[in-house]
């Protein structure tokens, strides 16, 4: 309570996680806090949620879309293997245009008996001026092993810096010298282009079809956990 009252109202406000609570679906009752499409009852814990939510003008964004039942539902009681909603989204209630989405995924393993909840949101991020200059875009430094483009090099710079005014002091020629060597080292040997480090990119081909049937073995047993689809 303290926390959330000291967040300027103008700041965006976003809680999220495990509440182990469950709100229920009386949007008659809890108009603010609860859209019209919850699911469930409430308990002890939910009506506690409910209350804080009431009182800092708060609401609940899983209740607020009207998805499939499984699709609000993100925990199954080991016992009684009813499914409930306890990770829960919440926003400030003058936010929730923002919201586009709040849905779960239960085929996201996520190594833990909760499913992954996930809310969709158009925000719009603060510009950030920056002082500081942009820098020159890079030399292909690779393409100096090519003969004939080195040789291309040498003559052109050759050519730019016969052509230099004579005369004047040391910091101006040193500044012509560095920006021929420059011009034209990028005509010669262009700009590079910035490599693609990422590793599951370049490995898609053969993790893409194993992460795809993890998935579907994972999906099969939340739906019907069994010996079978363990």
């Amino acid at each position: 309570d303290t926390i959330i009252r000291s967040i300027p109202k103008e700041e965006h406000l976003i809680l999220l996680g495990d509440f182990n609570a469950r709100v229920g679906a009386d949007h008659d009752f809890w108009p603010t806090c609860l859209g019209k499409f919850g699911i469930g009852e409430m308990n002890e814990n939910g009506q506690r949620l409910l209350e804080l939510c009431s009182y800092h003008d708060l609401s609940i964004t899983n209740s607020f879309f009207q998805t499939k039942p499984q699709h609000k539902v993100s925990w199954r009681h080991p016992r009684s293997m009813h499914w409930h909603q306890l990770d829960l989204i919440i926003i400030r209630r003058s936010a929730l245009k923002c919201v586009l989405l709040t849905r779960t995924f239960h085929s996201a393993d996520c190594d833990r008996d909760h499913s992954l909840v996930c809310s969709k949101m158009r925000l719009q991020p603060k510009k950030i001026h920056c002082s500081r200059p942009e820098g020159k875009p890079r030399i292909d430094v690779s393409k100096t092993a090519h003969p004939d483009k080195a040789e291309k090099f040498t003559h052109e710079l050759s050519e730019v810096l016969n052509c230099m005014p004579h005369g004047g002091c040391a910091k101006d020629r040193w500044d012509h010298i560095r920006d021929a060597v420059y011009s034209t080292a990028m005509k010669v040997f262009g700009k590079k282009r910035n490599m693609n480090n990422d590793w599951f990119e370049a490995n898609s081909a053969t993790l893409t079809p194993a992460i795809e049937e993890r998935r579907a073995v994972h999906l099969e047993y939340k739906r019907s956990p069994s010996q079978r689809t363990l």
